[in-house]
């Protein structure tokens, strides 16, 4: 696959042994704290971010293997209510076709009529392992000679701003039953941690069979190894991509990560630039 996009520097992480083959090659392109940017503010040094550029990005990896997985850690909405904005989001948010989504505190941004209404749209995608009205703890993705399982852990810390409605409940990650995290030795295991850092450590620690720890709601850009597992966040509001490539060296798993800068070289793709335009007309209105 060729790296079509100037990006900053590449972190090289080796995971635990598994028993696969070394061709086996992934790409995970990972989004998280958009925080409502649909467009960016054409302001800074060199303005970044805008769902156009994230999506024509997504679809030119798409278009370049056939191991990718696309995923979004949550705080992709707005951080306060602002109906016709988020609709819009959720317009853009299903044409980019994530394969996995963990959906944050500011999906409740709208309150529960909205997050029920965007779970009903989206609800095979999503994972939140400690959502206790929530079925799907887990999701598998299969290839051909192995297989993918995410996990999303929605920390109830994350809702300081932001209110859980009183019928929902989040478990805290030693309160799960072993049987929703039981990850398989022939997976490459991720979790999504929407929270902070301590959380995404304690996490790691709890549960030693996770190969790649992808963060969320916390804004910090950086990718560091913790206990042989990389932990990686993309930074906010749509200015940079996760690119990780996940390949089998030597029956380890090992992660070579990029940050890819959303600039202006990237062309929004039309048909979020058409959601954008309805969206400022309704503005207007």
């Amino acid at each position: 696959m060729k790296y079509l996009f100037y990006s900053t520097l590449i972190y090289f992480f080796a995971s635990q042994s598994v028993a696969l083959a070394t061709s086996d090659t992934l790409y995970i392109v990972y989004t998280a704290n958009i925080n409502g940017m649909i467009q960016n503010c054409n302001c800074g040094k060199e303005p970044l971010g805008g769902m156009g550029r994230v999506k024509s990005y997504i679809d030119k990896v798409r278009s370049e293997s056939k191991h990718i997985l696309v995923m979004d850690g949550g705080d992709y909405f707005n951080t306060y209510p602002y109906l016709e904005l988020n609709q819009a989001l959720a317009k853009v948010q299903q044409l980019v076709k994530y394969d996995v989504i963990l959906p944050g505190d500011q999906a409740f941004v709208e309150g529960l009529s909205f997050f029920t209404e965007l779970q009903q749209k989206n609800g095979m995608n999503w994972v939140i392992s400690n959502f206790k009205n929530f079925t799907q703890k887990s999701k598998k993705i299969n290839f051909v000679s192995f297989d993918v399982e995410v996990y999303g852990y929605l920390s109830p810390g994350s809702f300081s701003f932001i209110t859980l409605p009183d019928n929902q409940k989040l478990l805290s990650y030693d309160e799960l039953p072993a049987t929703d995290l039981a990850m398989g030795e022939k997976n490459l295991n991720i979790m999504i941690v929407h929270g902070n850092e301590e959380d995404a450590i304690s996490i790691r620690d709890y549960y030693p069979g996770i190969d790649l720890i992808l963060t969320a709601h916390t804004q910090n850009q950086k990718a560091r190894n913790f206990s042989h597992t990389p932990i990686v966040g993309c930074g906010k509001d749509g200015e940079y991509i996760a690119l990780i490539k996940a390949y089998l060296d030597e029956s380890k798993w090992k992660f070579e990560i990029v940050f890819e800068k959303m600039h202006s070289g990237i062309a929004d793709d039309l048909s979020v630039l058409s959601i954008i335009e309805e969206f400022e007309l309704s503005k207007t209105d």
